[in-house]
């Protein structure tokens, strides 16, 4: 159950990433970036991600 929580959780944030365009922000474009190339999975913890997920409360 709490994996497929953190499965969901992670599909949302693809897909808000996905639907969500650049900003005059440097850190908050480099997270966006690094999401849609290659997936929320796979570069959570980077630092300009987890500034772009509190940017969009998630």
């Amino acid at each position: 159950m709490e994996e497929n929580l953190g499965r969901k959780r992670i599909e949302e944030i693809n897909r808000i990433a996905n639907k969500s365009g650049k900003t005059k922000d440097p850190q908050y474009n480099r997270g966006l970036i690094a999401i849609k190339k290659f997936g929320y999975e796979y570069v959570m913890g980077n630092h300009d991600v987890e500034y772009w997920c509190k940017c969009n409360n998630l």
